[in-house]
Formats: C-alpha cells, sequence, structure tokens
C-alpha cells in the first residue's frame, strides 16, 4: 500500500463522465487518504489532458499498478503519463464508471476469477492460451 497521510476532504472531484477512453493523465499531488461516502480512499489531484483537474479517488487495481510502476512513495506517482480506462459498471441497480488508471508499459485484463488486474504488458496473458473444454468434461 502506498504511504498516504490523511487529511480533511476539500476540493472537488473531477467528473468522471467527462473522461473518455484513451485520455492522457498525470496525478498533480501525492496520494492521501480521506474518508469518502463510503470509508477510506485514496485521493490525489488528477490533471487530465484537454479536460482539466481535480481530485481523483483511486481504486485498488490503479494503486497496485502504480507501486508496481514507480514504488510505493505516492510523490513518485506524480508528473507519470497515465492512460485512463474506463469501464461502465452497475452497483446496486445504479449505473456508474469505475476509472482506471494504466502506467506506461502497463495494460489491463481480467484475472481467472473476473477481477481486473493492471500488470506489465509482458504478463499479460495470451488470449489464445484458454483451455479446451471436451463434452466429456460437461458434467450432464
Amino acid at each position: 500500500m502506498a504511504i498516504i497521510n490523511k487529511i480533511t476532504g476539500e476540493g472537488s472531484f473531477i467528473d468522471k463522465k467527462v473522461l473518455k477512453e484513451g485520455d492522457l493523465a498525470k496525478l498533480a499531488t501525492e496520494a492521501v487518504e480521506e474518508e469518502g461516502k463510503f470509508g477510506p480512499q485514496i485521493v490525489a489531484k488528477m490533471k487530465v489532458k484537454g479536460r482539466g483537474e481535480g481530485k481523483f479517488a483511486i481504486n485498488p487495481p490503479t494503486v497496485n499498478a502504480l507501486i508496481e510502476a514507480y514504488g510505493q512513495e505516492s510523490a513518485n506517482w506524480c508528473d507519470k503519463v497515465l492512460t485512463i480506462h474506463i469501464e461502465k459498471v452497475r452497483s446496486a441497480g445504479r449505473q456508474g464508471l469505475s476509472v482506471y488508471l494504466i502506467p506506461e508499459g502497463f495494460d489491463f485484463w481480467d484475472d481467472e476469477k473476473g477481477y481486473l488486474v493492471i500488470g506489465k504488458k509482458t504478463e499479460k496473458p495470451d488470449e489464445d492460451e484458454k483451455p479446451e473444454i471436451s463434452p466429456d468434461d460437461i458434467p450432464f
């Protein structure tokens, strides 16, 4: 987990609806832990090319990728070019957007349990390596 300091929430969050897949962004401040609507969250100020800036809650897959790419000290995450990946999600019946930040040289994929993973492109599983299912393996 990143080394972070707890602060009170000030400033407005960037509107996820204005972001587009493939936009380029940079974190402008160190990440800090802040109390959110659903508990503590890791937040930093983010600048998005051509779309403005604002606070951004960094989700766990992005935190893990930033640590792998730049280390645990969140000051090292600042001013690195990150590519935005967006997925539409539905939670408790409400549609929303999950926004992930992909470091240079990294990509994303789903693991065997369906969770999004952000890792080095060299670690991405080959899509052709899906197991073959024999009709004898089907239990009905």
